[in-house]
């Protein structure tokens, strides 16, 4: 082969060679964007998560704030109460049940089991001041107190 034979591949590889640069630049180019996105679609993406948990952490300890606060006021008088104590336990439970629909809650005194406000207020009647009660409570699914026993 003579000289001039050669002239023409050489260059003909440089433009290969050119050309497969620019290939392999473009490749490496478009990959690193694109880990570059996806890297930011992460992070982004990891933002909303940890508001969100955030977000749902205070929402249950409101939740749990507002059951506490419900239960409360019933379930410092259970056990042993005088009878002035019971009525006022009957009072709440009364102003409970005609504001508060989504939490009734049930009496239970003697034979008579009702959510009614006026049948709680009727057995208030039965109530003697000065005679010791034991109130106890039961709850719901969702730990609301739901029911009120009261025995002599």
């Amino acid at each position: 082969m003579n000289n001039n034979e050669l002239k023409p591949r050489r260059w003909l590889l440089v433009v290969l060679l050119l050309i497969a640069i620019v290939i392999v630049i473009v490749l490496l180019n478009k990959l690193i964007i694109d880990h570059n996105e996806k890297k930011q679609n992460r992070s982004s993406n990891g933002m909303f998560d940890i508001m969100n948990n955030q977000m749902e952490k205070g929402n249950e300890m409101l939740d749990k704030f507002e059951i506490e606060s419900f239960n409360s006021k019933f379930e410092f008088r259970v056990g042993q109460n005088y009878g002035t104590s019971v009525m006022n336990v009957l009072d709440d439970v009364i102003t409970n049940n005609k504001k508060n629909k989504n939490h009734l809650l049930t009496v239970v005194f003697e034979d008579l089991s009702t959510t009614d406000p006026e049948e709680i207020k009727n057995a208030k009647k039965n109530i003697d001041e000065w005679t010791k009660y034991e109130i106890s409570v039961d709850y719901d699914d969702n730990g609301y107190v739901n029911k009120i026993t009261i025995e002599k």
